[in-house]
């Protein structure tokens, strides 16, 4: 940052407090002096609300060391923060981060929360893939209407800068389909299920590290890939798809005989995700050839297909919860630019 220009304040409020929000907390916490230096801004965090303990809010800006402490925000049974109070003085944020569950039939109630944050000039930026599937293009034209952005890097593959990429360096290169295991929890589990791990022993492995959703059902029907599928598909390909439509492969009713039966044949069992033209999410082995063989325990990995490039590859080597984080960090610097 030049000595001349001047030290601009990013007031936010965080909705869901759980391990993304947390992590953000933490690294705002620990990076707000090279963000002042670096990008001139400095992080204020004004307010936060989550589901089961309360909600805290300060217009000068919460005690970030208290706040990661305590274990109860607030009075649980008082009225969730307004967004729309938050949005004037003296609170005034110019961003709200959302972090809560996904809800993949509706997107409830990420999508409400984006809708009154950008009506309310206030900047959105999610880690919810529902928004994206649900209200890709109707966020997108509200956020244009009142000026304000809304963004979603860690809503696929944590902070990896999939939707950056695709924006700002493959301009006038049209994609043209995708495919890539993109759910964590599902390659973390047939992995350790290589290793002799139970199913059951792997998921629960998969809870330690921060990868299984709420619902775990999500992650192992397929449902979570799913959304993925159609949220890549909707942004990079301007495509919509209707999630019930894609068919979905379940790893419920894999068992050990058939890890062993297929490693016998050198083959590995993996979740993969289709894009357009026929969007699925399937449930296969592969054999040494694929790209995603080698992608080990709760790695990810994409391949996007262009008109004029080659295939691109990009992988997540066992992302944890402040890769997400950062996602949602790198998408609150890009509101402020």
């Amino acid at each position: 940052m030049s000595d001349k220009t001047p030290l601009r304040t990013c007031r936010i409020a965080i909705f869901g407090f759980g391990s993304v929000g947390v992590a953000l907390v933490k690294m705002i916490q620990e990076k707000n002096e090279q963000l002042q230096q670096e990008e001139g801004i400095k992080f204020v965090v004004i307010a936060v609300q989550t589901r089961r303990r309360g909600g805290r809010k300060n217009s000068e800006g919460l005690n970030l060391t208290e706040l990661l402490a305590s274990k109860e925000l607030g009075p649980t049974d008082a009225p969730p923060i307004s967004i729309e109070d938050l949005s004037k003085p003296p609170y005034s944020i110019d961003i709200l981060v959302e972090c809560i569950p996904v809800n993949y039939k509706t997107a409830e109630p990420a999508i409400t929360m984006a809708r009154q944050a950008l009506s309310n000039n206030v900047h959105f930026v999610t880690a919810n893939k529902g928004p994206v599937v649900h209200g890709y293009s109707e966020l997108t034209k509200l956020a244009k209407a009142h000026n304000r952005k809304f963004l979603f890097e860690s809503a696929v593959m944590d902070g990896v800068p999939i939707f950056n990429m695709a924006k700002h360096c493959l301009r006038g290169a049209t994609i043209t389909g995708f495919r890539g295991v993109l759910n964590s929890t599902s390659n973390l589990i047939l992995t350790e299920m290589e290793t002799g791990s139970t199913f059951a022993d792997a998921l629960e492995k998969g809870r330690q590290a921060g990868c299984v959703e709420e619902d775990p059902s999500g992650d192992i029907d397929g449902w979570d890939a799913a959304v993925k599928v159609a949220a890549l598909s909707t942004v990079l390909m301007n495509k919509p798809i209707d999630l019930e439509a894609i068919p979905k492969d379940s790893i419920s009713n894999i068992t050990p005989s058939d890890i062993d039966v297929a490693k016998q044949s050198n083959q590995r069992y993996k979740v993969l995700c289709h894009g357009p033209p026929e969007p699925r999410v399937t449930l296969q082995k592969v054999d040494s050839s694929s790209p995603f063989y080698n992608l080990p325990e709760a790695s990810s990995a994409v391949e996007i297909f262009t008109d004029v490039l080659e295939p691109i590859m990009i992988k997540s080597t066992n992302p944890g919860i402040s890769d997400t984080a950062f996602g949602c960090l790198t998408d609150c610097l890009e509101a402020m630019r």
